[in-house]
């Protein structure tokens, strides 16, 4: 992250000069410039917080604070469980990016529905597109399947 970081203050501060060169001058404009100098700060701040945290090969015990190898289920200092104290890693970014799924069992049944319900409107397209050409009050006879 710190090269993404650097780029994007690299092109703040080029349109920061462009916007000097075309003679934006001002107390507004210096405070807007303060302002957002320090809003990337804090973003790339985080990004490469949340890149630690993934990249983190321990985490702490919550007893007694020791850090314990991140695919220990209980802590080797003082037995106490690490249920419930994130471990980094991949999940850990899956966990922060979608927040709301959890298992995959849900996505594969998301999956399932969108799949079956897209199936389900093919078909009636598909019959629709195929019975259009019924005459009205013709009988049977007058069906044509356009295949």
């Amino acid at each position: 992250m710190g090269t993404l970081g650097r780029i994007l203050l690299a092109a703040l501060e080029a349109v920061f000069r462009l916007g000097d060169a075309v003679g934006v001058r001002g107390a507004r404009w210096e405070w807007k410039k303060q302002n957002w100098r320090r809003l990337l700060d804090e973003r790339v701040s985080g990004w490469e917080n949340l890149e630690r945290g993934v990249r983190a090969r321990t985490r702490m015990c919550p007893e007694c604070r020791t850090l314990v190898p991140r695919g220990d289920r209980t802590c080797s200092s003082c037995g106490a469980s690490l249920r419930g104290v994130p471990g980094g890693g991949p999940g850990r970014l899956l966990r922060l990016l979608f927040p709301s799924v959890r298992p995959a069992t849900t996505i594969l049944i998301t999956l399932i529905i969108t799949t079956l319900i897209i199936t389900l409107i093919i078909i009636f397209i598909i019959c629709y597109i195929c019975f259009i050409n019924v005459k009205a009050f013709s009988g049977i006879r007058s069906i044509r399947i356009l295949f």
